[in-house]
């Protein structure tokens, strides 16, 4: 009498050490491109992060120029100078101070305001603007409501 041995779990094995070996390989390919070498794990450059409280042109020269940032990009005299609604810093060229001063102009969109002057401004920069140049407090006391509403109170500042 002749016995056949039959293994059955041999092939078993067999496909789990091809799986074993594909995904070993695989690993091995995605090792050179998919991961991050030493130079990925480095913290980013130090950029100084620079806020407008009213809209006005933000592009990098004119960032230098202000004074946000100085050559080379060190901190300049106004990064961290903060002057209130209305007001911006400006760099004093005769002390290479930041000072603080009535902004030149406000980007130009209509959503009216009215100000505790009676006034209509064009918008919350203007309205600011206005307080700043005059050197009192104007408060906003409607937005929008008394233009609409076509109360009399409120006329069209164009300062």
């Amino acid at each position: 009498m002749v016995y056949v041995w039959t293994h059955r779990k041999r092939p078993m094995k067999t496909a789990r050490w091809w799986s074993a070996a594909i995904l070993l390989l695989g690993l091995a390919a995605l090792g050179t491109d998919g991961r991050p070498n030493k130079e990925e794990f480095r913290s980013p450059p130090y950029r100084p992060v620079v806020r407008f409280r009213h809209k006005q042109d933000g592009i990098p020269e004119s960032l230098r120029i202000k004074g946000f940032m100085g050559h080379n990009v060190y901190p300049g005299p106004c990064e961290h100078k903060y002057c209130g609604l209305g007001r911006h810093c400006v760099v004093n060229h005769e002390t290479e101070q930041g000072e603080c001063k009535c902004l030149d102009h406000c980007k130009p969109h209509y959503k009216p305001v009215c100000g505790s002057d009676g006034k209509l401004y064009q918008n919350h920069c203007e309205l600011h603007r206005a307080s700043c140049l005059r050197g009192h407090r104007i408060t906003i006391m409607h937005s929008e409501e008394c233009f609409y509403k076509g109360k009399s109170s409120c006329d069209l500042s164009l300062m």
